[in-house]
């Protein structure tokens, strides 16, 4: 016995109808558009940033940036969908968000991006600004940020995600995602070899099963007791570099 494909039916012919196809995707592009509307509005009030300060706001450069990223990206949507007015008009929104976050995080003074605009401590989330897109790993600026980064928030292998006290007084632990981000932001850096050394010596740090918690201490010890319970974030930072 043979087996046929199943009969189109009215409705599955519908569904594959470019006019039915060209509507839905506009709509959607829309419902998009509202959510850039409110990243443009927004993108530069305090907040309480990726590490949800409790007791502080700033202007944070991570949220910043994750709000020019969305209006970029309809921009680049836009010229899929072949929507020329609506692409200019993300690339000029997007450009005029960029502008401003590129001068109000970079601190001359300490020579690299630092955690929220008119500041003056660094933070590992600054390392995705590449990743997401903002300014090439090359750029001498974010280079600069590199440097300093890994001297004062990297320990060992591992790298804190700040130095400053926060909520609960001065950090006392790293972050595993941080250390993989560095490895990462090494290796869009060019800086291959050494990313590639970093990124064996932090496999140290699984635990008896291969798995990783997101907070550690150094050194390691035998079947990754230096970590707490495991995480989907390290591990996925993991897989990420790999």
């Amino acid at each position: 016995m043979t087996s046929t494909e199943p009969s189109s039916s009215p409705l599955r012919n519908c569904f594959s109808t470019s006019a039915w196809r060209e509507a839905v995707t506009w709509q959607l592009f829309r419902q998009l558009e509202r959510l850039g509307e409110r990243a443009a509005l927004v993108y530069d009030r305090p907040d309480a940033g990726p590490w949800e300060f409790r007791g502080r706001e700033r202007v944070h450069t991570f949220s910043a940036v994750m709000s020019w990223a969305g209006c970029d990206r309809l921009s680049r949507i836009a010229h899929r969908l072949r929507l020329t007015d609506r692409e200019q008009h993300w690339r000029e929104v997007a450009d005029g968000m960029r502008d401003r976050i590129l001068e109000r995080a970079w601190n001359e003074r300490r020579g690299a991006f630092v955690a929220s605009f008119d500041d003056d401590h660094l933070d590992a989330s600054v390392l995705l600004l590449p990743e997401l897109g903002l300014l090439p790993a090359t750029d001498p600026r974010f280079l600069a940020t590199l440097d300093v980064i890994g001297r004062e928030l990297r320990d060992g292998d591992l790298v804190f995600r700040y130095r400053h006290e926060d909520d609960f007084g001065t950090p006392q632990t790293a972050f595993a995602t941080c250390a993989f981000w560095y490895v990462n932001a090494l290796a869009a850096a060019g800086f291959v070899e050494e990313a590639r050394e970093h990124f064996t010596r932090l496999l140290r740090y699984r635990n008896g099963v291969g798995l990783l918690s997101r907070i550690s201490h150094q050194p390691p010890v035998s079947c990754g007791a230096t970590f707490r319970r495991p995480t989907v974030s390290s591990a996925s930072s993991a897989a990420r570099c790999a």
